[in-house]
């Protein structure tokens, strides 16, 4: 289970914080892949389709979106 304790978006708005990830998974998984990304989305988490895409946007996002 994921148990978000502090809200995301509050520690991105104070703190200035950006999280990004990707989800391994399928929607047939106890944890139901599209329900795992909703949550983290609804939570202001950019959510990639790939790792690699996940580390290209944090990458941009430290170089100040060059």
């Amino acid at each position: 289970h994921l148990i978000i304790q502090v809200s995301l978006k509050e520690m991105q708005i104070k703190k200035n914080i950006s999280v990004v990830c990707s989800v391994t998974g399928t929607d047939r998984d106890v944890q139901n892949k599209q329900n795992l990304i909703t949550l983290l989305e609804k939570e202001g988490v950019f959510v990639m389709p790939s790792n690699s895409c996940a580390t290209k946007l944090a990458a941009k996002i430290i170089k100040g979106g060059k």
